[in-house]
């Protein structure tokens, strides 16, 4: 067994104003493979700036494009440029600089356009840059905010790139809007709209229960986009209003589903999949799979899944990219089986 020498990486971090910044978290990434796994490779991994904003990571794995990334309060996350580290050797990296990022006023209302208090507020950042600072932070990252009295509430510290706010409430429909996030401050409001139940029943052809079926509520909805120089389009989008899984009787319910028209659409494994409308979602009747076809999907889907998993490994965005495209076809080849 050949043991590789590790590295030492010393490096600063500074505000907006090229201020040093102490007490900043700092997190050495070798490669893709390391963001994901975070303190698992690559020595320690993480440390602390002092002071004077600088740095020290000892014990760390080389790397021919290696970054570090930085977190602290009160700023959004950043990221070294790349930089090569060399075993045995001391990498300087270069300087992060921290920005405040900008400031969105969320506003939350009812049908009646009254102010709604109490509303729950989950956001999704989907950043311009490659910035990570984990690989599960970055697929179920996004903070959850609560409505003041006034039904407003704050997104602060928000990073250049495609903001998704999606606005909750016990007693209405959900609303969903995105927006790009302003150089400075910006402000967004989101109408939650008067809401019903679907409920039903999922049986075999011969009129057995099916239990642990997926039901799933998709219908269209009327955004407003801005495509550039003030002006707005109203384009239709299909958007998932709810899902469920059938109990041991084959009975489902779904609340909190808008007004309007909607198609209800149930898989099971080893079953055709079904799609009906909003009548026909009382009681749907599955027909059963031929066992050949079961087993094609079974195995786009390992193979699905092993693509995916080469996905979190992989060393660099292109490749990351291309096995996503692959993901992407096999997951067409698969709907298409299931149709």
């Amino acid at each position: 067994i050949k043991l590789q020498a590790s590295a030492v990486i010393r490096g600063r971090v500074v505000g907006p104003t090229k201020k040093p910044l102490a007490g900043a978290r700092v997190k050495y990434q070798a490669n893709q493979a390391a963001a994901m796994m975070g303190a698992f490779m690559g020595g320690a991994g993480e440390t602390l700036t002092g002071e004077d904003g600088t740095f020290v990571l000892d014990g760390m794995q080389p790397g021919s494009s290696a970054s570090v990334v930085v977190r602290r309060d009160g700023y959004i996350d950043g990221a070294s440029e790349k930089f090569e580290v060399k075993g045995g050797e001391v990498a300087e990296a270069p300087d992060v600089v921290l920005s405040k990022g900008a400031r969105i006023v969320v506003t939350v209302m009812g049908p009646d356009g009254r102010a709604l208090p109490g509303a729950r507020v989950e956001t999704k950042l989907d950043r311009d840059d490659d910035v990570t600072w984990d690989f599960v932070e970055a697929f179920t990252g996004g903070r959850t905010l609560s409505t003041d009295a006034s039904g407003r509430t704050v997104l602060d510290h928000v990073p250049p790139g495609t903001v998704t706010l999606t606005a909750n409430h016990d007693d209405y429909a959900s609303a969903k809007e995105s927006m790009k996030a302003p150089q400075d401050e910006g402000a967004i409001t989101l109408r939650l709209r008067a809401s019903r139940s679907i409920a039903g029943r999922v049986l075999d052809e011969r009129g057995d229960p099916i239990a642990g079926a997926l039901v799933r509520v998709h219908g269209q909805v009327e955004r407003e986009r801005d495509v550039g120089d003030g002006v707005t389009s109203t384009v239709v989008e299909i958007e998932s209003l709810g899902v469920a899984h059938t109990k041991s009787d084959g009975r489902y319910e779904i609340r909190r589903i808008p007004d309007g028209d909607v198609s209800v659409t149930v898989t099971a494994a080893g079953f055709l999949e079904a799609t009906t409308d909003e009548r026909g979602a009382a009681e749907v009747r599955l027909a059963r799979r031929d066992q050949d076809g079961q087993q094609r999907i079974d195995a786009l889907t390992e193979k699905i899944r092993q693509k995916q998993l080469e996905m979190m490994e992989a060393d660099n965005e292109a490749e990351r990219r291309a096995l996503q495209q692959k993901v992407a076809q096999l997951t067409q080849e698969l709907n298409a089986l299931q149709e």
